[in-house]
C-alpha cells in the first residue's frame, strides 16, 4: 500500500433460510406459501428467507380456507399448525309424492318438505322411501351454501285381489262395487296398501274383511271359509 492510498475491506452478507413444516387438520389439504404449492398436508416449503412473515394457506375441498402468517429461523425447521372448518349448507328436500321418509348417510332425517340444516360440504347418500312406492337412492355433492334437491319415487307393482265363494254375493273392495251377483269378483289390479272388502250375500249377511295388498302378490279371499292366500307373482 502506497502512501496516501485509504485501506478498505469488503464484507459480503450471506442470506439466511430456513424451511417452514405445515400440518393441517384434517391432513391432505393443498398447502401454498407465499403462493407458491408445496403439495398436500404435511407439506414442508424449503429455503424461505429469514426475517420476514410468510404466508400460509391451506384449503381442502369440503372446508373453508385456513390461512396463517409464520417466520422461520435459519438452518431449522419451524412447525405450523392450521385448523379447517367443515363448511356446511341448509338442503331443501322435495319429493314426488310428498311426505316421504328421507334418510341422509343411513341416518332418518323426517320427511321430505323440509330443510336440513348444517350439512356438511361433499358427496352424501340420499335416499326416499315412502309405502306403495320403490325407495329411491342417490348420491349427492353438496357444494353450495344453499341447496335443493327433488327425489322422484316411481309406484310399486300393483297387487291382485280375488274375492271368492260359494254363494252369490255383491262384491266391494276399496267401497267400491267390483262385482254383483256373483260367487268371484275375478282378479283385481290394486296399489299397494289395505283395503277393506266387504261380501253382501243374498241372505244380506255381510261379511267383512281387511286385506293387505303387497307388490306382485296374488291375494285370494275366500268368504265362504274365511281365509287369505298368497302366491307371489313373477314377472310384469
Amino acid at each position: 500500500m502506497t502512501a496516501g492510498q485509504d485501506a478498505r475491506d469488503r464484507v459480503v452478507l450471506r442470506p439466511l433460510f430456513g424451511d417452514l413444516r405445515v400440518e393441517t387438520e384434517p391432513p391432505g389439504a393443498a398447502v401454498r406459501v407465499d403462493g407458491v404449492p408445496c403439495g398436500p398436508s404435511p407439506a414442508t416449503a424449503p429455503g424461505l428467507a429469514v426475517g420476514r412473515d410468510h404466508r400460509v394457506e391451506a384449503t381442502l375441498t369440503g372446508y373453508g380456507a385456513a390461512r396463517t402468517t409464520a417466520s422461520v429461523k435459519p438452518n431449522q425447521v419451524t412447525p405450523v399448525s392450521l385448523s379447517l372448518t367443515a363448511r356446511t349448507a341448509d338442503l331443501s328436500v322435495t319429493s314426488d309424492p310428498a311426505s316421504c321418509a328421507i334418510q341422509l348417510d343411513a341416518s332418518p332425517r323426517g320427511l321430505s318438505g323440509r330443510t336440513l340444516r348444517g350439512i356438511p360440504f361433499g358427496s352424501h347418500e340420499i335416499s326416499a322411501s315412502r309405502e306403495g312406492y320403490v325407495r329411491t337412492e342417490s348420491t349427492l355433492v353438496v357444494s353450495e351454501p344453499s341447496q335443493h334437491v327433488h327425489l322422484v319415487l316411481r309406484p310399486e307393482p300393483p297387487g291382485i285381489v280375488i274375492v271368492q265363494g260359494d254363494h252369490l254375493a255383491d262384491i266391494y273392495i276399496g267401497g267400491n262395487l267390483v262385482k254383483s251377483d256373483a260367487q268371484n269378483s275375478g282378479p283385481q289390479s290394486l296399489s299397494v296398501g289395505t283395503y277393506l272388502v266387504q261380501v253382501i250375500l243374498k241372505t244380506g249377511v255381510e261379511i267383512d274383511t281387511s286385506l293387505v295388498v303387497k307388490s306382485q302378490e296374488t291375494a285370494t279371499f275366500d268368504y265362504s271359509r274365511g281365509t287369505v292366500t298368497r302366491q307371489q307373482r313373477r314377472g310384469p
